[in-house]
């Protein structure tokens, strides 16, 4: 999968119980005519999910002025039902802020999720072609 960032938080990777950042920047679209993205290739496995978020997810405070942040992302991850559809992902992300911000009362910030949970073969082969790309990123160990 190949993925540029274009001023979002950076995308998550969770693969079995290691869940981390994937590291790419970028600038916010639009700021400068003609801008370049870096682009990376994901090298993905059956299994995997992927968390695009937008800010209003890891930036959602508390009554103590603290954001919900990677760690509390991570922490709803971790306690995932194994094969969770990336509906009931979303809908964990979501209760999470909610309870962490004290809901009822509003989000600061808009709440967008875009989950993606990989399936495919368990011998590690996947339908279609495979894009290339000069970069790779590899989850570490």
């Amino acid at each position: 999968m190949i993925v540029a960032n274009a001023g979002a938080p950076r995308p998550v990777l969770m693969r079995g119980a290691k869940i981390q950042e994937v590291k790419i920047e970028g600038t916010p679209v639009g700021m400068f005519p003609g801008i370049e993205y870096e682009t990376i290739t994901l090298a993905l496995e059956p299994d995997d999910i992927i968390v695009f978020a937008s800010d209003g997810i890891l930036e959602a405070m508390n009554a103590d002025d603290q954001p919900f942040g990677f760690d509390h992302l991570a922490g709803v991850l971790r306690n995932l039902a194994p094969g969770s559809s990336a509906e009931s992902i979303s809908a964990a992300i979501l209760d999470a802020t909610d309870e962490f911000g004290g809901r009822p009362m509003e989000a600061h910030d808009d709440r967008t999720l875009i989950i993606l949970r990989l399936t495919g073969n368990r011998d590690g082969k996947q339908a279609g072609n495979a894009a290339r790309a000069s970069k790779s990123w590899q989850i570490s160990p």
